[in-house]
This record gives C-alpha cells, structure tokens and sequence, in this order.
C-alpha cells in the first residue's frame, strides 16, 4: 500500500539476489568437477533471497506499511511459510564444503520440512484467528477480514 525509503533499500537487497540467481544456476549446471563452490553460492542466493523476503515482509508490517487489515495471526503465517527454504540451503552450505552432491540432494528436503513447518504455521493461524473471532464477537463487533 506505501513504501517508505528503508523498504525500498530492502526491496533492492531482495531484487539483487533475484537477478544474481542466474550465476550460480549456470555455474551449478556446468561442469565442475566435485567442486564445493556452486552449489555454496547457489544456496547463499536462494537463503539470502528468501531472507530478504522475510526481511521486506517483516519490515513492511512493524512500519505499518501495508494494509491495516493484515493481522498478526496472518502476518505470522506469511513469515513462517517461507522459513524451510532458507533453512534448508543455509543447512547445506557446510555439508556442501564436505559433499557437494549431497548437498544438493539435501534442499530435497524442503518439502518435507516445508509439510512439518506448515502444519505448524496453520495450526497457529487457526488458534489466533479464533481468539481474535471471539473477541470481535464478545465486543460485539464484526471481525475484521477481507472485506
């Protein structure tokens, strides 16, 4: 909804690791022998982008940047949908020093971890989204959602 000059500065960290993704796809799919360096810098880029996005996500909402009626519970389920990713390919950068191959087989980890992570996530969002239903509903209030 607005943006303010630190968003934008957060946003351009974010757009970096995009636009670098590139590279490291290519040097990841060259020939390099059991070197431990493209699959390292393929992860530092896929972590760092997604941590840039929680970062934008995460900024956006404590400065009040996005629409009001983004609540907490929501807010949370964003940030935490994101988390496997990042914690997968920053897992893998030191097994990659060690295995590099076996590193790259590791992010095949995110679905399962993502599957754990979500359960998690949306058993949170549904245990808040009702207290704040309950609450709207004992101020006699309508709760507050897309309108």
């Amino acid at each position: 909804m607005r943006y303010d000059g630190r968003l934008q500065v957060i946003n351009l960290v974010l757009l970096f690791f995009v636009a670098f993704l590139p590279v490291p796809t290519s040097l990841l799919f060259e020939h390099y022998g059991n070197s431990a360096w493209p699959p390292i810098i393929y992860a530092f880029t896929i972590a760092g982008s997604f941590i840039s996005l929680n970062w934008l996500w995460r900024y956006a909402y404590r400065a009040k940047l996005m629409d009001p009626r983004i609540e907490e519970p929501l807010f949370r389920l964003i940030l935490g949908s994101t988390t496997a990713v990042w914690v997968v390919f920053l897992f893998s950068i030191p097994v990659a020093v060690f295995e590099p191959t076996i590193a790259m087989y590791l992010w095949n980890a995110i679905w399962p971890v993502s599957a754990v992570l979500d359960r998690f996530h949306w058993k949170k969002f549904a245990a808040a989204q009702t207290l704040l239903f309950a609450a709207a509903d004992r101020a006699g209030k309508p709760a507050s959602g897309p309108q």
